[in-house]
């Protein structure tokens, strides 16, 4: 008998020590498992960005979302080979001799006498004239003004004077180009988004042969002309009551770096939106270019605005609304639901679960597009706000509610483990849930960020085609420029009739008067 419980006991111990194993065992398995789901989510999430739909679209058919179902058979693959390098001494580039562009030849001359008035020329005597060209660009061709500005001597004390008509001051002093010229070229190049070796060329084809290197001088001159515009408008932007913000990589050429096949000539900067609106009105847009993305180029512009922030979860941005000494504390941060949205639509886990979300998700978009369909044409400012809170009140804030109860369940049930995607889009929106909330109770606020979603596109279709600035003056005069084309667009004004009647006028315009000279506030002479 005792030699039974012996074996008992040690058979016990064995079972013991096996089920412990297999515990470990499945731990591991369990572990295993999860990396296996993390690592296909990551996989099929990158196939999804190279090979799927951007739009997210949310397909309830009774069953999760379906995968992406790719048939690579007709993926046509390609291979080059590298041709071969030759080791040795390159022969040293000698540099083209810059050329004085020539006026096409086939362009209309077209001559204007300035003198001065028959009681103005009493006592003087004729001396000659001033003569001087100018290309004039008219839509889709070339005309040459020649302008002959009579002068005139006066003798006074025995002393020999000239006299002439008094001309305005030209955009760029010396030029032999008009500023209808210099605004089709800075159109073209920021409104257009043509990079200047296309724009050399389709001048070429009109006869005109001028480099890129000047029409490059020519676009940093005006950026530079107009800046200050640009200082104006931003601060008109920063007085306004609600404001929109985003930033998208940009890159710059540093002069003096040597080139390398690393490409440690060309730096990344950043390009910023901000976009201002006050009581519904139509928005103004504002650009800034910085060699980094520094936080303090964002606390900088922000550090004394008074209203509702728009924008993504950049740290910069939460960090100035954030509650502590330092902060701006008269800033209401209104996160992007756009944003958090995406952020459970990329995921692929989730399941029922997930698709839930998505659904209030679109529930609460489609409340936000009635509430813009509306006509307040009749409204008072007050009267708007009071039907938009009660509206979002009504119908809003339940979606709301249950948008966050189903992310907080996702967070503590312990179903998810904390570096799945969809655990991180939960982490995310309940991370953040009263700024989140904040449009309930501010009727101007929106629920996205997707204003400046749209206007920082500009930069990205321009990067696309002229691939970076040539230097970081370059950068500045894009973000001058699109400012003050995007404005325009925004306010319903051609952008080229702007653009040559402030060129023409920025330089006989006195200083406290540029305000005249901003898009809301111009009017054609």
């Amino acid at each position: 008998m005792c030699f039974c419980n012996i074996i008992i006991s040690e058979l016990n111990k064995k079972n013991t020590s096996l089920l412990s194993k297999l515990d470990e065992y499945e731990l591991m398995i369990k572990e295993l498992e999860n990396k296996l789901n993390q690592k296909s989510e990551e996989l099929e999430s990158l196939r999804r960005s190279l090979y799927g739909r951007k739009r997210e679209r949310v397909i309830d058919d009774g069953n999760y979302l379906p995968g992406l179902e790719l048939n690579f058979s007709d993926r046509k693959t390609s291979s080059s080979e590298a041709p071969n390098s030759t080791s040795g001494d390159k022969p040293k580039k000698v540099r083209k001799k810059t050329k004085r562009f020539v006026f096409p030849k086939s362009a209309e001359r077209i001559e204007k006498i300035i003198d001065l008035d028959e009681e103005e020329k009493e006592g003087l005597r004729y001396i000659g004239e001033d003569v001087s060209e100018k290309l004039v660009y008219k839509p889709g061709y070339f005309e040459v003004h020649i302008t002959r500005v009579k002068k005139y001597s006066k003798l006074e004390d025995g002393i020999n004077t000239v006299v002439t008509p008094k001309l305005p001051k030209s955009a760029v002093p010396g030029s032999r180009l008009d500023e209808s010229f210099l605004s089709h070229l800075l159109i073209s190049k920021y409104c257009d988004h043509l990079p200047l070796y296309r724009l050399e060329q389709i001048y070429a084809r009109n006869d005109f042969y001028i480099q890129r290197q000047t029409l490059s001088s020519l676009a940093v001159k005006a950026g530079e002309l107009l800046h200050p515009l640009a200082e104006l408008l931003k601060e008109e932007i920063l007085k306004r009551d609600v404001l929109f913000t985003d930033d998208t990589p940009l890159k710059y050429m540093i002069k003096g770096a040597k080139k390398s096949n690393k490409g440690k000539n060309i730096k990344e900067g950043r390009a910023w939106v901000y976009i201002g609106v006050k009581d519904f009105s139509k928005p103004l847009i504002y650009y800034e270019f910085t060699p980094d993305r520094k936080h303090e180029h964002s606390k900088n512009i922000l550090q004394n605005y008074k209203g509702i922030l728009h924008s993504d979860a950049f740290a910069a941005y939460e960090n100035i609304t954030a509650s502590d000494n330092d902060c701006n504390n008269d800033i209401i941060w209104q996160p992007c639901w756009a944003h958090a949205r995406r952020k459970f639509y990329d995921s692929l886990s989730g399941g029922a679960l997930k698709l839930d979300i998505l659904k209030l998700f679109n529930a609460l978009f489609k409340v936000e597009a009635e509430i813009r369909a509306l006509d307040f044409s009749d409204y008072s400012i007050a009267e708007r706000e009071k039907e938009i809170l009660k509206i979002r009140t009504e119908r809003s804030k339940g979606l709301v509610d249950e948008i966050f109860s189903k992310a907080e369940n996702i967070l503590y049930s312990g179903e998810f483990l904390p570096k799945t995607k969809i655990y991180d889009a939960a982490s995310y929106l309940v991370k953040r849930k009263e700024s989140f909330k904040n449009f309930l109770t501010n009727p101007k606020a929106h629920i996205d960020n997707n204003l400046s979603e749209r206007n920082i596109k500009p930069i990205t279709i321009g990067r696309k085609n002229y691939l970076f600035a040539g230097s970081e003056k370059g950068g500045k005069t894009i973000a001058v420029m699109m400012s003050l084309v995007q404005t325009c667009k925004a306010l319903g004004i051609e952008p080229q009739a702007y653009i040559e009647d402030v060129l023409r006028r920025i330089n006989n315009t006195p200083k406290d008067s540029f305000h005249t000279l901003l898009p809301q506030n111009w009017k054609k002479l």
